[in-house]
């Protein structure tokens, strides 16, 4: 059983996020996130913190169909460095034109920690996409799990990882494209 809230937060008619539950902050903490803290993002767009212009494409249908009255609800993956999670999130109006975010782990798998995956590390300037959805990496073009892109780029090796940028391989660009279009 996995011991946590579900962690939700609310944007307003402007997109800025104006609240944050208190799971948010034991989330981010839990998750060396501390450049996602509630001080931190409170009163910016939620466009500060979505990477990739498909990613942010895919966001701002779901935000425009959640304010027309549509909830979406979908699967993503926010893994730990030492942890893989499957969550789902559930996205609907609230009063005001704002709009809420609520997401809940439904497993956990314990795995062993990776650098990659961890914020604290030293990194280059290289930089390495990783699936906004399904946390899988681009590796010469193709999408694999973070612990095969690890050994396919030789990153065990080295002293320095590349920093990590977000985008959306294309099973999840048609899935998310799938559950819009269904609204």
């Amino acid at each position: 059983m996995i011991d946590q809230q579900d962690v939700f937060y609310r944007i307003d008619a402007d997109d800025r996020i104006v609240f944050v539950s208190d799971e948010w902050d034991r989330f981010a903490a839990g998750n060396e996130g501390n450049g996602v803290s509630s001080s931190a993002v409170l009163g910016r767009s939620l466009w500060d913190f979505i990477d990739g212009l498909t990613t942010q494409q895919i966001y701002r249908q779901i935000v425009k169909r959640s304010r027309a009255g549509n909830a979406v609800e979908y699967p993503l993956r926010c893994d730990a460095p030492d942890r893989r999670r499957f969550l789902q999130m559930d996205v609907r109006a609230a009063d005001g034109g704002c709009v809420e975010f609520r997401s809940r782990i439904l497993s956990e798998e314990p795995r062993a920690a990776l650098g990659l995956l961890d914020p604290s590390q030293p990194r280059t300037n290289d930089l390495i996409t990783v699936c906004s959805w399904c946390e899988k990496v681009r590796v010469d073009g193709n999408w694999v799990d973070v612990e095969d892109a690890i050994e396919a780029l030789g990153l065990f090796q080295q002293a320095q990882l590349p920093a990590l940028t977000h985008g959306m391989c294309q099973a999840c660009n048609d899935k998310m494209n799938e559950v819009i279009a269904t609204l």
